[in-house]
């Protein structure tokens, strides 16, 4: 599956189907750095109904998100909050993927770091 395919897994990220919901960010997230354009999709699945979308939609930001997306980083902060240990221990590995930090579950030191490391460029 190519590049192509990519338009395609983001309108699926939209799909009435928790299943092709959560198959779309697990492709996406394993396509790596090339699905970049999904980030708005994959950010929008964090607040998914089904835990397993936001579990692979954090995984798959894990996997292409970016240190410098402004948006990236403080949708994955917020779930280190979440109720859910498999959702926490994805969104440790998603942050510190992207921002080759080591914090933990410590929410205020991401969130400090995250202030004091956030780009300044209006997008």
């Amino acid at each position: 599956m190519g590049v192509v395919a990519i338009p395609s897994l983001i309108s699926a990220m939209e799909d009435a189907s928790n299943n092709i919901r959560k198959n779309s960010a697990y492709i996406l997230g394993n396509m790596g750095y090339v699905s970049i354009n999904a980030l708005p999709a994959l950010i929008k699945a964090l607040e998914d109904s089904d835990i397993g979308v936001r579990y692979y939609a954090i995984e798959a930001l894990g996997k292409i998100g970016s240190a410098n997306d402004k948006n990236t980083i403080p949708a994955l902060i917020k779930f280190l909050k979440d109720s859910d240990q498999q959702i926490q221990t994805a969104t440790i590995e998603a942050l510190e993927k992207i921002t080759h930090k080591k914090f933990g579950n410590d929410y205020a030191k991401w969130t400090d770091w995250w202030e004091k490391n956030k780009p300044n460029k209006e997008e």
